[in-house]
Parts: structure tokens; sequence; C-alpha cells
């Protein structure tokens, strides 16, 4: 189960790379 998690979100990753810039900017500093 975790692994089809893990994949999801390298796909997710991968399709969306401004994803990781998105999630920096609303995480609280």
């Amino acid at each position: 189960m975790s692994q089809a998690i893990q994949h999801n979100s390298q796909v997710m990753m991968t399709r969306h790379p401004n994803f990781l810039r998105t999630a920096e900017a609303l995480r609280p500093r």
C-alpha cells in the first residue's frame, strides 16, 4: 500500500515540478 503511495507521489512530483515550490511557499516560516 505504502509503495503505491510513494509511486503516486513520485509521479505527481514528476508531472508537477512546481509542487515543491508551492509547498515551500505555503510552508510557514
